[in-house]
């Protein structure tokens, strides 16, 4: 019923935070909920992909209307559970946000840029791993070698276990879970250390090795965004020799 309901009268592509508040609170009566819980609904089911655009992930806001709360099911712990570190993720964003726009003399359409906004996401990561090393120039090299050792694919297990024990820096679990999106973008489950060169660049951080033109993930990108015009078959696409 909720689904159905809110559907606008236009056809929305994309909601963003506007089109949704505005669409929440003509159903606020109809529905029962309070001004407190719209706010946690719709907050909670940002894209923080484009974070600084308010863009409203539909899969997200959808699931607090799709399941069912009558009782505590692992899926319903699950779902809150994963609410409430998007609730502090983005809590935490929002001030990060606020904070960096404030220094900003001019220009303050930057802040929705993708470039303004990764550099940030990411910014608490970035920049305590770049004192670490710099602080104990060893440290880098210890995991350059770790990177080596798996033939420049690293494990999400290893990356964090060193982040955590190594340079001990505390990570939260949703910035982690957004490290990964990062590092890791097609999701292959490791990471790869020219995607890491590439991410420590933009923190100043050198590796002095040059950043490869075509890794892994750019011939997998490539693969995917290929039109079926342009597929050249070879002997791996035949079916059994024939």
């Amino acid at each position: 019923m909720v689904s159905q309901k809110l559907k606008p009268v236009e056809p929305i592509k994309i909601h963003n935070m506007k089109t949704i508040m505005l669409k929440m609170n003509q159903l606020k009566p109809e529905i029962g909920l309070t001004d407190d819980e719209i706010m946690i609904i719709v907050y909670t089911s940002l894209d923080h992909d484009w974070f600084t655009n308010l863009i409203i992930l539909q899969g997200e806001f959808l699931k607090w209307f799709n399941l069912n709360f009558e009782g505590e099911s692992r899926e319903e712990l699950d779902f809150m559970e994963n609410k409430q570190d998007i609730w502090l993720a983005t809590t935490t964003l929002a001030m990060e946000v606020v904070s960096w726009h404030n220094n900003l003399s001019d220009n303050h359409e930057i802040i929705l840029t993708q470039k303004w906004w990764q550099n940030l996401r990411y910014h608490h990561f970035g920049s305590e791993m770049c004192q670490k090393f710099k602080e104990n120039p060893s440290l880098q090299r210890e995991l350059r070698e770790l990177f080596k050792s798996q033939n420049d694919k690293l494990s999400y297990f290893d990356l964090f276990q060193f982040i955590q024990h190594r340079l001990n820096i505390k990570l939260e679990n949703w910035e982690e879970d957004a490290l990964e999106g990062r590092l890791d973008r097609l999701g292959f489950a490791f990471i790869e250390f020219n995607e890491f060169n590439e991410f420590s660049l933009e923190y100043d951080l050198s590796w002095n090795e040059p950043l490869l033109e075509n890794d892994l993930e750019d011939q997998l990108d490539a693969k995917i965004n290929l039109s079926y015009k342009d597929y050249q078959l070879s002997s791996v696409d035949y079916f059994q020799g024939c």
